[in-house]
């Protein structure tokens, strides 16, 4: 008709805790800023360490030389095989500093969600990592006359991926920063700091009337356990990024070298299912609880980054391997034009219209829909918009109730937002200091301490028990 029409794009939005709620409304050319510094920062550490991988490789192959030359003299051998295994030593110091720059870089640029910030960190970290692994490898070995030599691109690739789908991902579930605050523990809680935390929770409780030396006194043995149970007795939280940037590094390197060595794609098997299994035990038994609850973004972006560029890679790897060896090149190109063009298919046809005609094959009965004022029953506190934003989370319920009503208004006053300013800043420095305030501390083991605030009553026995079993915000 004569009416125009606009087709409007809508998106699922993000899980409420997963919002990056001071970045948001940063204008576009200062977000592409910010990335291009940081991508192009980036680019720079990937290019050394990558130079400083090929050097330590060279001098890898040199005392292995040495040492074949040299048999005859054991001090000189044993020296020469002890020299050969240090460039290992430290390629993976250099990846661990990759990983730590990929970490500070996606922090450094504006996100609107935590998992956007995740993707970048993970997407930075995968890139270096192939590099520094597969691309290395395929820059020593350039010619298709040193693939099938001893110490060459085959062995030195079975050798390499070997190592990384047996060893890596075990590596996570030691935990080493759990371990490494054993002097913390020791140094934070001693004898006397815990005679002096119950002597003053004591005369608190016996205390007759308002004191507001000992109220602040009481203050400051709370935040002082606080502090012991996030910074000192809490494991860490599982890292995410680095978990899914193993995973696609060793697809992908997988996926490259599989035409050459058709053996490491069971390698590739054996390393995915390591790993997934190292995770869900870390996940349940390991780790502590994540700041903010996770949704599947990730996994999704990963399963795109595979759908996008591993056929991709696959036809690349193709030509590259099989051409030097293929008598007949005129095969191989044509089916390397074949996979580039079913590849550049795979790029552009979206997920949403595959998933479509799997749903029409594969149709079942339709769940009926849950009203909203019905489904915020089944939430936490943390997992609603109104209850989650740092201004917002701090209104008492009777001014931002946590379960809304049909036909009843709950909208807030400026003048309310105001006055939470003092308890949303106070909040937000604690986080600073310690990383979270007013959740429970999952130790080891699945021992829960119920968290308490500033303004909590005191225990007759000092601070409330642990319970065990699952993690619960609210206090046991």
């Amino acid at each position: 008709g004569d009416t125009p029409t606009c087709r409007i794009g809508v998106e699922r939005a993000a899980n409420p805790g997963d919002i990056n709620w001071t970045e948001l409304g940063i204008p576009p050319a200062v977000k592409y800023k910010r990335l291009a510094k940081t991508n192009l920062a980036m680019g720079i550490v990937i290019l050394i360490t990558f130079f400083a991988v090929y050097g330590l490789n060279k001098l890898a192959d040199w005392a292995t030389d040495q040492k074949e030359s040299r048999k005859g003299n054991q001090n000189e051998s044993a020296g020469f095989q002890a020299l050969a295994f240090l460039p290992a030593v430290l390629v993976m110091l250099m990846n661990m500093a990759l990983q730590i720059c990929a970490r500070t870089l996606g922090q450094y640029e504006f996100h609107e969600t935590k998992t956007e910030e995740m993707y970048a960190q993970a997407t930075k970290m995968c890139v270096g990592m192939i590099l520094n692994t597969a691309g290395v490898l395929l820059f020593l070995n350039t010619q298709p006359k040193e693939w099938y030599y001893a110490g060459g691109l085959i062995e030195n690739t079975g050798t390499m991926l070997l190592t990384n789908a047996l060893i890596p991902p075990f590596i996570p579930l030691l935990d080493i920063k759990y371990y490494m605050n054993f002097r913390k523990r020791q140094k934070k809680l001693t004898d006397e700091k815990l005679a002096k935390i119950n002597e003053v929770l004591s005369r608190a409780q016996r205390a007759q009337s308002p004191d507001p030396a000992l109220q602040k006194e009481v203050e400051q043995v709370k935040n002082q356990i606080r502090v012991i149970q996030q910074q000192a007795f809490a494991p860490s939280e599982m890292d995410s990024p680095r978990r899914y940037a193993d995973a696609l590094k060793t697809t992908f390197c997988c996926i490259f070298f599989s035409p050459v060595m058709p053996f490491v794609s069971f390698l590739g098997f054996i390393g995915m299912v390591l790993q997934y299994a190292t995770d869900k035990y870390g996940l349940l038994r390991v780790y502590k609880r994540s700041a903010g609850p996770m949704n599947s973004c990730m996994a999704m972006f990963s399963m795109r980054i595979i759908k996008k560029f591993a056929p991709l890679a696959l036809a690349i790897a193709i030509f590259i391997f099989l051409t030097p060896s293929w008598k007949d090149k005129e095969i191989v190109i044509s089916s390397f034009i074949s996979a580039i063009v079913i590849a550049a298919v795979n790029v552009f046809l979206p997920l949403a219209l595959l998933g479509r005609c799997l749903q029409r094959c594969y149709s079942g009965k339709e769940a009926g829909e849950m009203d909203y004022y019905q489904a915020q029953y089944m939430w936490a506190k943390e997992m609603k918009y109104h209850k989650d934003h740092f201004l917002y989370a701090k209104m008492p319920d009777t001014v931002n109730p946590e379960y809304l009503t049909p036909g009843k208004s709950a909208a807030v006053k400026a003048s309310d937002v105001k006055a939470s300013y003092g308890s949303a800043t106070q909040s937000a420095a604690s986080v600073a200091e310690i990383g979270s305030v007013g959740q429970a501390t999952a130790l080891r083991g699945g021992q829960v301490v119920s968290a308490f605030s500033v303004g909590d009553d005191v225990a007759a026995d000092g601070p409330r028990p642990s319970v065990y079993g699952v993690a619960s915000s609210s206090g046991g």
